[in-house]
């Protein structure tokens, strides 16, 4: 069972779409990294 704020489930938080959000913000952090010369 997931908890909710949301009155209506269907409009309810999914949470696949913070697993989307880590993987897009790590992208972003790599991109970066290779731009500005530094190692990861």
């Amino acid at each position: 069972m997931n908890a909710t704020m949301e009155a209506d489930p269907t409009k309810a938080y999914n949470q696949d779409d913070a697993t989307g959000f880590i993987r897009l913000n790590g992208l972003r952090r790599k991109v970066a990294a290779k731009v500005h010369g530094k190692k990861k």
